[in-house]
């Protein structure tokens, strides 16, 4: 009752300056309940002619005419109403009466239905807000109002409404009106918070690679993604060059980029601009190596090669079996970009049985690091690659395959360098087991495992002692300069006759069960007798390895049959499970225990391994066990002797390695 005695006086203060004698209502009856819609019925007195009338629902205009009389009928909602009916004359005289009424249903102002679908009542929007809705009427709709607060906003005389309008931050009271053309009007009262427009979306870029190694006179391929802008477009530089020249490389507008004939090792940087922003660039780091002048024969294989042919690079082979039928010591096989498939070979799968001598090797080379792609469909015990030789270097190429091994190597002096041998099956934790890279002959000896990437080696999720990044299972030899990482065994593995093997600068994260396992048994020695000894572990990083529910491998581990004389010098261990470390009879020297600030760590392989400008590992290494190269083919040391495969500084040396 005092809501209403205040409206009225409101009312009273703001419309009456009670000039002609009444306004006069038969209907509805003050305080009473009514049905919607709800009959409004008035006429007035006053000794100058009417000329119009306006009802008011609270403060909201709910209907207006320009006549001498008032009768008109509002759909008004469910619920307490307080009315105000305006009449004035022609000399702007004005005669108001107020009252309260109840309505039991009904709508709300005089059409049959409004329907606003844009903004929603209480949410939160940005300006400019989106005004949308419609109305049903028995007749035309003719217009649309908005006001906000008391503030007419936006007029129109259509039958929808559909528009945009600019409102400043904070709460607003909106008020959507509609009238027909029988003059009723209905109306919806909207509150809404307008925050603040959102500034315009940032263009970035970013190129791919960020950073790669280029042979001189070679190519490679590099793509940039913008974001924020539909115009994606980029213009290329090299050296601050649109597309570059002779002397620092040349890049097309696709972003292809051909490295410049030179004789010495030299660092460009390629750069992408925005065409949207030119301000908005992303670099990349291109390492140049000069051409490799090779000695002995030259042979090659391609895809599309013949077998009938000699070899020659205009006529090359198609078979890795020609090849090894025919090449003798001091040679090299050079493969071409393409997928080769084993199944294809000679007997259904890669076997290569040719010899080289201590002083003339075999080399087997993808021209392209990585072009080459070896993959067998065969399973079970089974390697992509079966070596057999001596003396052999198997270097640069992309092995997988459905089996439980990619190279399988028997021979002695061999050398498997820079390959990235991935993805094998390796089903269901074999007894056989299954590797990666494995030196499998017990009377073997110096095998050189050096600068692969080795991953995903068997069911990473299903941890098995016996399914490894890398095995080594004879005496000597060394593993320098690997990456091995989401294996389902261990990333490096020692066992059967290994003994005496140097394992240095490796980078070994998040393998399934363990990182690095020393061990041997003593009955598969050549002798019949022997332990794995003397064996020197330096420089490594081993990073969260045997993590996974099932794992029970360490760091680093001794097992088996193991000596007193292997030495573990200057390594970073750190985060693995159950523990960093775990040695039968020897102790380790220089351990780190800290996280090794890579640039960017990912268990999955797909971060960047390369250490931060501070990391614990820098500086931190020995010279015991030293490769002098690096996992880019760099040189070590540059000012210190740094843990893992990156040398910090270094620049990429020539490939392919000789």
């Amino acid at each position: 009752m005092f809501k209403n005695l205040v409206l009225i006086a409101l009312s009273v203060a703001l419309f009456i300056p009670v000039s002609f004698a009444s306004v006069n209502l038969s209907s509805p009856a003050n305080g009473a309940t009514v049905q919607s819609p709800v009959p409004i019925v008035a006429t007035a007195s006053s000794s100058n002619p009417i000329t119009g009338w306006a009802v008011y629902d609270g403060w909201n205009l709910a209907y207006r005419n320009y006549t001498s009389q008032l009768n008109t009928s509002l759909n008004l909602t469910s619920g307490s109403h307080f009315l105000t009916v305006k009449a004035w004359d022609s000399a702007g005289n004005i005669s108001t009466t107020a009252f309260p009424i109840q309505v039991t249903t009904g709508g709300g102002g005089g059409t049959t239905g409004l329907t606003i679908s844009s903004p929603v009542n209480g949410s939160t929007v940005q300006s400019p807000v989106h005004f949308a809705a419609t109305a049903g009427s028995a007749n035309p709709i003719t217009g649309w109002t908005i006001y906000d607060g008391w503030n007419l906003a936006y007029r129109n005389n259509t039958s929808q409404l559909n528009t945009l309008l600019n409102l400043s931050s904070g709460t607003h009271t909106i008020t959507v009106k509609v009238w027909n053309s029988a003059g009723q009007v209905q109306f919806r009262v909207l509150t809404l918070l307008v925050g603040q427009a959102p500034p315009p979306p940032s263009i970035s870029i970013s190129v791919s690679p960020t950073s790669t190694s280029v042979t001189s006179g070679q190519s490679r391929q590099f793509t940039a993604a913008v974001t924020g802008t539909t115009s994606t477009g980029v213009l290329w530089f090299v050296a601050g060059i649109q597309g570059g020249n002779t002397s620092v490389g040349q890049i097309s507008a696709s972003g292809v980029y051909t490295a410049p004939a030179t004789n010495s090792a030299m660092q460009q940087t390629v750069t992408a601009h925005s065409v949207a922003d030119f301000t908005k660039l992303a670099n990349a780091s291109v390492s140049i190596t000069p051409v490799v002048t090779l000695t002995g024969r030259q042979f090659y294989i391609t895809p599309n090669g013949s077998d009938s042919n000699d070899g020659s690079a205009g006529a090359p082979w198609q078979s890795f079996s020609r090849a090894d039928a025919s090449v003798q010591p001091g040679d090299w096989v050079h493969v071409a970009v393409g997928t080769y498939n084993m199944d294809n070979e000679n007997g259904g799968r890669l076997l290569t049985t040719a010899s080289g001598t201590a002083s003339a090797r075999i080399h087997w080379v993808s021209d392209q690091k990585w072009g080459a792609k070896l993959t067998a469909s065969v399973t079970g015990n089974s390697a992509t690659w079966w070596n057999q030789g001596n003396y052999i270097d198997i270097q640069g190429f992309d092995i997988t395959g459905a089996g439980a091994l990619g190279i399988y190597n028997e021979g002695s002096g061999t050398r498997i360098i820079g390959n990235n041998v991935h993805n094998l099956a390796a089903s269901g934790c074999p007894l056989d087991g299954g590797a990666g890279i494995h030196d499998g002959n017990y009377n073997g000896s110096n095998d050189d495992i050096i600068g692969n990437w080795v991953h995903d080696i068997g069911d990473f999720n299903n941890p098995c002692p016996r399914v490894h990044g890398i095995y080594h299972a004879n005496f000597g030899g060394h593993i320098d300069n690997n990456v091995t990482f989401h294996n389902e065994g261990w990333g490096i593995h020692l066992w059967h006759g290994a003994t005496a093997v140097t394992i240095s600068n490796n980078t070994v994260f998040g393998n399934a069960y363990g990182g690095i396992l020393i061990g041997a048994v003593s009955g598969d020695f050549p002798s019949g007798s022997g332990l794995d000894d003397n064996t020197l572990v330096t420089n490594n990083i081993v990073f969260r390895n045997g993590l996974l529910s099932g794992a029970s491998g360490y760091g680093i581990e001794e097992y088996g049959d193991v000596g007193w004389n292997n030495h573990y010098i200057n390594n970073l261990v750190s985060q693995n499970g159950p523990a960093d470390w775990n040695l039968i009879n020897n102790s380790t020297q220089g351990t780190i225990n800290a996280d090794p600030a890579f640039i960017n760590y990912q268990d999955n392989g797909s971060g960047d391994y390369h250490l931060q400008t501070g990391s614990p590992a820098i500086g931190a290494g020995t010279s015991q066990g030293q490769p002098s190269m690096d996992f880019n083919n760099g040189a070590r040391p540059m000012g210190g002797d740094d843990l893992g495969v990156y040398q910090h500084g270094a620049t990429p040396g020539s490939y392919p390695m000789q």
